[in-house]
């Protein structure tokens, strides 16, 4: 799998990683990826590959709902 992805590539990542690479780490050990490059070039590429697939319709805006508010009712005949 790293000969799919650019070392370059893979190096420049985990430098930007800084605080988030034990996060990142962790995460590889737990998806049993034998080492962490490996995991990040499987990372990168799926990033890569799913840039591609965005959808391209229009978006459309959606109105937000108007929410009346509600006076508090008073418990006491004075007010």
């Amino acid at each position: 799998m790293v000969d799919t992805v650019e070392n370059s590539q893979i190096e420049e990542f985990i430098v930007n990683l800084k605080g988030r690479k034990g996060y990142e780490e962790k995460k590889a050990i737990k998806l049993g990826f034998p080492n962490f490059e490996d995991y990040v070039a499987y990372k990168i590429s799926n990033e890569l590959s799913g840039s591609s697939n965005i959808c391209k319709a229009p978006k459309q805006r959606v109105r937000p709902k108007n929410k009346t508010k509600t006076k508090p009712v008073s418990t006491c005949g004075c007010c």
